[in-house]
């Protein structure tokens, strides 16, 4: 199932690993890179359909991006991730801006 889910051969020593007990720090700053990354995507993405005139999830440009970065499943780091976008690594401001935006968003409406 590991092997399904992460889209690649693994290991013994990567099933070892996914069976062990998560540390809750650890847990929880794996979460924040994915919130962080996410942010950076959601913002580069919409900035790529900007300029192309769709809404990124409709734009092609976008589909062949997320297409070549997950190809190999759960493989990217967060990092790599956010370098395929084109920033030099995990960046705080994107998720900044999107807070504000959608909290600005929830106090019109």
């Amino acid at each position: 199932m590991l092997e399904r889910a992460s889209a690649h051969p693994v290991s013994a020593d990567e099933v070892a690993l996914a069976l062990a007990d998560r540390d809750p720090l650890l847990q929880s700053a794996d979460a924040l890179r994915a919130m962080l990354v996410a942010a950076q995507a959601e913002a580069t993405l919409g900035a790529w359909s900007v300029a192309g005139g769709n809404p990124w999830w409709k734009d092609p440009k976008s589909g062949a991006w997320l297409s070549r970065t997950f190809a190999e499943g759960s493989r990217p780091t967060p990092a790599a991730i956010a370098r395929a976008l084109g920033a030099p690594g995990l960046r705080a401001a994107p998720l900044a801006d999107l807070t504000r935006e959608r909290l600005r968003w929830a106090d019109e409406h």
